[in-house]
């Protein structure tokens, strides 16, 4: 073969495999574009779904702030949980009210716990309190008082006889010492009834009979003495200082004699705190002052001309303290 043929044969070659690789990428370039614009290949997946999110700007967003419950908080950390529930601290007022227990700590708070985009806030903070002055009111009124100084009030009673029933005598702590969480009030109690025919007599000169009939009207727990005209009739009681009051209704029993009589007279300590003349159909109401006395005496006397008689003591009771009364049951 001739020398200039076998030179010319390698760029035969590399010409033929540059047109090759030409034509491919037409090929490439062309599918490509039928496939863009026909749809042919492309992902049928569904777009996926946008969920906005509403972004809160701090200061122009405070309207979604809920109002904390700040109740039992000292005054510093209520403002701090405020401002940490993005409200504006600039819009709190306070005001002080009396209180027990510890002091700057927030009692009431407007607007109330849960409260969505509050306006301004009101707090009403605790102050030092003093115990008042309840003595001689009554205990519910004072019950009232304590617990709207946020104290708690432990009462105990006390009979006293000049005091209406369920009226404070006393406080602890005294009115105008510092107030505590509790206060005790000693409060006066109803008096408390004894019969005197449970009573041991010191001197037996009198029976205790179940009733008697005294103008018409029958008596219970009646202490009854039989009076002769030949001597007076003596009876005693020690009352040990329990009782402040003697009550009965004294009188003739209906079955002795139309004109029977008899004069009776009462001493507590031996000092007379009564003494009368009665008469049959004429019961007397008696109610005798007996504070303190240690021991009841009944002296009781008849006419030299009348006849024996008896007289009782319908419905005799001891008014006092309960707990007085309990010495008669040693």
């Amino acid at each position: 073969m001739p020398r200039g043929t076998r030179s010319s044969s390698p760029l035969l070659i590399g010409a033929a495999a540059l047109a090759a690789v030409s034509l491919l990428l037409v090929a490439f370039a062309s599918g490509w574009f039928l496939a863009a614009h026909s749809g042919v290949g492309a992902s049928e997946r569904p777009a996926p779904e946008v969920v906005e999110v509403p972004v809160l700007n701090p200061v122009e967003g405070t309207h979604t702030a809920t109002m904390p419950d700040l109740r039992g908080l000292d005054e510093e950390s209520a403002l701090q949980v405020i401002s940490d529930s993005g409200l504006d601290v600039n819009a709190v007022t306070t005001e002080q009210r009396p209180s027990a227990g510890a002091v700057g700590v927030v009692l009431e708070q407007t607007p109330v716990f849960g409260m969505e985009s509050p306006g301004g806030i009101h707090l009403t903070v605790s102050d030092e309190a003093a115990v008042p002055d309840l003595v001689g009111i009554d205990a519910s009124e004072a019950r009232n008082e304590l617990d709207l100084l946020g104290a708690a009030a432990e009462i105990t009673e006390r009979y006293e006889p000049d005091a209406a029933e369920g009226i404070v005598l006393e406080t602890d702590p005294e009115p105008g010492s510092e107030l505590p969480e509790t206060v005790t009030m000693v409060v006066s109690a109803a008096p408390a009834t004894h019969p005197l025919a449970e009573v041991d007599q010191e001197e037996h000169g009198c029976t205790v009979r179940g009733s008697h009939v005294l103008s018409g009207v029958e008596h219970e727990h009646t202490v009854a003495c039989s009076v002769r005209h030949h001597s007076p009739t003596e009876a005693s009681w020690l009352l040990r200082g329990a009782a402040d009051t003697l009550t009965a209704t004294l009188g003739i029993p209906d079955s002795e004699s139309m004109d029977a009589e008899a004069t009776v007279t009462v001493l507590a300590d031996g000092s007379e705190i009564y003494s009368e003349n009665i008469t049959w159909g004429q019961p007397v109401d008696l109610e005798l002052d007996t504070a303190g006395a240690l021991r009841l005496d009944l002296i009781l006397e008849v006419p030299e001309e009348a006849d024996s008689t008896v007289v009782a003591f319908g419905d005799a009771q001891l008014v006092g303290d309960a707990q007085m009364f309990l010495q008669f049951q040693e």
